[in-house]
């Protein structure tokens, strides 16, 4: 987010209270993880439709554009997404353009569809912080394989 008080001078001014600068513009960015160099950005735009209609979703739709603009597509890398973009809609569109995904998930109210939650959550409940199991299992006929880890001790 990069702050703006004057919300008439700004294209796509946006009003986010959960941000430590609230009032501003934001962007979303893609960055190589070695250097800490962002080498992609696009502001963010609520009526954004460039392949929107294409995916189901748009975080998919947003993965799918920042990858490709960054000239990604087909090179077998590693993209690692926050929470924001966590979805197996999103891994196997990603995948169909030639790149593997890690996605974070933050427990808060739902699992990403297609993902067994509560059962990860079970088997976690009684093991230490820095523990994580898995699942393999099959989403359209590709195979998926799901990590769960244990950052912080929950009840």
């Amino acid at each position: 987010m990069v702050q703006w008080t004057n919300k008439s001078t700004i294209p796509a001014y946006i009003f986010i209270p959960r941000k430590p600068i609230p009032c501003g513009q934001e962007y979303h960015t893609i960055a190589d993880v070695d250097s800490n160099i962002i080498f992609g950005f696009e502001i963010v735009d609520k009526v954004k439709k460039l392949y929107d209609d294409q995916y189901r979703l748009k975080m998919t739709a947003l993965c799918v554009r920042m990858t490709e603009s960054t000239k990604l597509h087909g090179s077998r890398r590693i993209v690692y997404c926050d929470s924001a973009f966590a979805s197996l809609d999103a891994m196997e569109a990603l995948r169909d353009k030639g790149l593997y995904s890690i996605m974070m998930v933050k427990k808060k109210n739902y699992w990403p569809k297609g993902i067994a939650g509560q059962e990860l959550l079970e088997e976690l409940k009684d093991q230490p912080i820095g523990f994580y199991t898995g699942r393999l299992g099959t989403i359209n006929g590709k195979y998926k394989f799901v990590f769960a880890g244990l950052n912080a001790k929950f009840a």
